[in-house]
């Protein structure tokens, strides 16, 4: 898997899982619900740190 791919499944998660929580799939303030906001604000972060890795390898180059 690339950076780009594993930064692309990542967004794709949290937003399946956002909509999820949006479109009322789980019982309001549920342990389910709480999960699903919580997986979705891990992948975000993930997906953050990923960019963060893309973009130094770039300027610095892989395994610096």
């Amino acid at each position: 898997m690339t950076l780009d791919e594993a930064i692309k499944h990542c967004e794709e998660v949290a937003k399946s899982n956002r909509n999820e929580v949006e479109r009322g799939v789980w019982e309001k303030d549920s342990p389910t619900e709480q999960r699903c906001i919580s997986c979705a604000e891990e992948h975000e972060q993930l997906a953050e740190w990923l960019k963060e890795l893309k973009e130094w390898r770039e300027i610095h180059g892989p395994g610096e």
